[in-house]
C-alpha cells in the first residue's frame, strides 16, 4: 500500500488466478512459482492469489469436456508427423540462386501452408465419424466449400448479367 501526497491510500492491482492444478500449472512447480513472482514484480501487484479447482473438477468445464472427448476420439496418443514438403521442388540450381528474398519468403510461406493442409487432413481423417460430447464429429473440407461458393457466386453473376441484358434489350424495343 502506498500513501500519496493527500494522505490517501493508493492500492496497487490485485491478481487472482484460477487453475485446475493439472500438470504444468500447479503452484508447487518451480517454473510456475518463478512465473508468478515475475508477474508480481512486472505489474507491481499488491496481492496475488492462485486458486486451484478441486481434483477431477475439470469434468464440469466445457472446454475440458471437449478436449477430453477429442482425446478419447483418437484414443491412441499418437502425434501427427510433420510431412516433409520440399522447398525448391522442380527448380534448377540457377533458379534457386536467382531467387530474391521476397520470392524465397513466398516459397517458404507456400510450403508452410501445404504442410498445414496436410496436417489438417490427417487430423480430419482421425476424427471423422468419432463420438464427441453426445454427437458425432463431421469434418468439412473448407477448400471444397470455398470452391462451391465461388462457383455459386459465378453462377449468380452470370444470371445477373443475363437479367441486365434482357432488361436492356426490352427497353430498346
Amino acid at each position: 500500500m502506498i500513501i500519496n501526497l493527500h494522505l490517501l491510500c493508493v492500492h496497487r492491482p490485485i491478481d487472482v488466478q484460477t487453475s485446475d492444478a493439472g500438470p504444468g500449472v500447479s503452484s508447487h512447480e518451480k517454473i510456475v512459482q518463478l512465473r508468478m513472482a515475475e508477474y508480481f514484480q512486472v505489474f507491481n501487484l499488491d496481492l496475488q492469489a492462485r486458486i486451484h479447482y478441486a481434483p477431477n473438477d475439470s469434468r464440469s468445464h466445457i472446454a475440458e469436456q471437449v478436449m477430453r472427448s477429442l482425446n478419447e476420439a483418437t484414443g491412441d496418443g499418437r502425434s501427427i508427423p510433420v510431412p516433409r514438403v520440399p522447398l525448391f521442388d522442380g527448380m534448377t540450381k540457377e533458379e534457386i540462386f536467382g531467387l530474391s528474398q521476397d520470392e524465397f519468403n513466398d516459397l517458404e510461406n507456400q510450403r508452410r501452408r501445404d504442410i498445414s493442409i496436410l496436417c489438417a487432413k490427417e487430423i480430419s481423417h482421425r476424427y471423422e465419424g468419432k463420438r464427441c460430447m453426445g454427437t458425432t464429429i463431421i469434418v468439412r473440407d473448407l477448400e471444397a466449400q470455398d470452391q462451391r461458393l465461388a462457383e455459386k457466386e459465378n453462377q449468380l453473376e452470370r444470371q445477373l448479367n443475363d437479367a441486365d441484358e434482357n432488361q436492356t434489350s426490352n427497353i430498346q424495343r
